[in-house]
């Protein structure tokens, strides 16, 4: 006998309020009940250690279902719940590594628009600070170098330790095309930016690696003003895409995935796309992108920005967004094969589940972030 998904459904919700609160009441990032509660609505689950599952299920759900069930049987319908109903992956440490796993707090902000005084108090603590492009207005020298000193303060203060960012349309003097004194291949090599002193790793279309472990690829192409990139272009570039990334950071957002614009006519009538009305809403996203992103890269999270309409954070399944594709390549007359071969991933992995978090700031400037658990020197590359 065992319990099915919809019975345990409410306590794997349960367990995401559970497992939050330890985050959380971590003191190393947050000294206040009052810092929790302000944060709280904004810290989003990626994904889970097995041994927080085994510890809940210990503490909770046995003593709830009087031993009816064995452990092994509970825990394994309650990590499928998890990962069918809430799209949430497991993580565990490899069978021969003896060391549990670590964490990085990252903390993800995009579109902040010159607004560092506004924005600064709403940063909570974190190890590293991601941020999605589009931090000018204009793209000025003066606009650059007060984004610059933001880094340099977040450090400073202790709200971060590493700070990895990406240019956005807006950011213009940051583009070897636009302002030609700048060398493109140095910056790329060197995945740092001279305009941006206190950025440690600027990235244009390539990737880092953290603690030998967690790969991190960052591209700022949009469709149009600084680091534009027509569709046959930027198709190109996404193949071009790490495809064992564990972090993907883009300035525009996957098609039809929190990236519905406000404009002043959007779509009459139901939208074909999404099945959503929105007259006043316009989809912004990259199909192309997307495409790459479920068929090839299959990050753990996606972080984005350029649509301030839509913050927050979605998890889905990549079954459901393949499907989902199949539609959309019907309404764009698009052939039905995909462009990766086969289509499968060259990453092994039994995460089948992704993170998309739009971190463009709204009027409240909420500031969304996650912990990202990982075995130390588990990929080959080092840096």
């Amino acid at each position: 006998m065992k319990p099915n998904q919809s019975s345990l459904l409410p306590h794997a919700q349960q367990f995401c309020e559970w497992f939050s609160q330890q985050r959380l009441s971590l003191s190393k990032y947050m000294s206040s009940k009052e810092e929790q509660l302000m944060h709280a609505p904004q810290f989003c689950i990626v994904h889970v250690p097995m041994t927080f599952i085994e510890e809940f299920i210990q503490q909770f759900l046995l003593p709830l279902f009087n031993n009816q069930y064995q452990y092994e049987t509970l825990k394994t319908q309650f990590c499928k719940t998890l990962h069918d109903e809430l799209k949430i992956n497991i993580v565990e440490s490899s069978s021969d590594s003896q060391k549990p796993l670590q964490f990085k707090r990252f903390v993800v902000l995009s579109d902040s628009h010159c607004q560092e005084q506004a924005l600064y108090p709403k940063i909570p603590n974190g190890d590293i600070v991601l941020h999605c492009g589009d931090f000018t207005d204009r793209g000025s020298f003066e606009e650059i170098q007060q984004f610059n000193s933001l880094l340099g303060t977040l450090k400073k203060n202790g709200k971060c330790k590493l700070t990895i960012c990406i240019s956005g349309n807006h950011d213009l003097m940051m583009d070897p095309k636009l302002n030609t004194q700048l060398n493109a291949e140095q910056i790329f090599n060197k995945k740092e930016h001279p305009l941006l002193p206190d950025c440690d790793y600027y990235l244009c279309n390539n990737s880092l690696i953290l603690d030998g472990a967690i790969k991190i690829y960052g591209s700022p192409i949009t469709p149009f003003q600084g680091f534009h990139a027509e569709t046959k272009e930027a198709f190109q570039m996404w193949q071009r895409m790490d495809s064992d990334a564990d972090i993907v950071m883009t300035h525009n957002p996957p098609y039809n995935i929190l990236d519905l614009a406000w404009v002043s006519q959007g779509t009459k009538g139901r939208c074909s796309t999404c099945n959503r009305e929105h007259p006043k809403g316009s989809h912004w996203g990259d199909f192309w992108l997307k495409h790459a992103l479920i068929h090839r890269v299959k990050p753990t999270v996606a972080c984005f920005g350029h649509v301030h309409d839509e913050p927050g954070y979605v998890r889905h399944s990549i079954e459901e967004l393949v499907q989902q594709e199949d539609h959309q390549k019907q309404l764009f007359n698009i052939p039905s094969t995909n462009h990766y071969g086969n289509g499968v991933s060259s990453k092994t992995t039994s995460h089948n589940n992704i993170t998309f978090l739009n971190a463009a700031l709204d009027l409240t400037h909420r500031v969304y972030f996650f912990d990202y658990f990982y075995e130390p020197n588990s990929k080959v590359e080092f840096f």
